[in-house]
């Protein structure tokens, strides 16, 4: 399968992206597509992974309130990070 780049700033772009690699051409052109697709379309784990962590705070959260933690600073260690 062919790619015809008819763009003379596309041709110069990924000639010099090349250079600077020392990567040929079309490696250099899947590079970028894969880093730009990544971008726009992230892995769905990345966010499962976010999400699960976001929840996991919240759940430690609710039982210290349970537990009647009256000090806020006591949520926190000495690097001052959530516990």
């Amino acid at each position: 399968m062919a790619l015809n780049i008819k763009n003379a700033e596309t041709e110069a772009l990924v000639t010099e992206l090349a250079r600077l690699t020392g990567r040929s051409k079309t490696a250099t052109v899947t590079e970028a597509l894969r880093k730009y697709k990544a971008e726009l379309d992230p892995s769905p784990t990345v966010g499962r992974d976010r999400y699960d962590r976001l929840l996991n705070i919240a759940h430690h959260a609710q039982s210290l309130a349970e537990e009647g933690i009256a000090d806020p600073d006591s949520l926190y260690d000495e690097d001052g990070l959530f516990q």
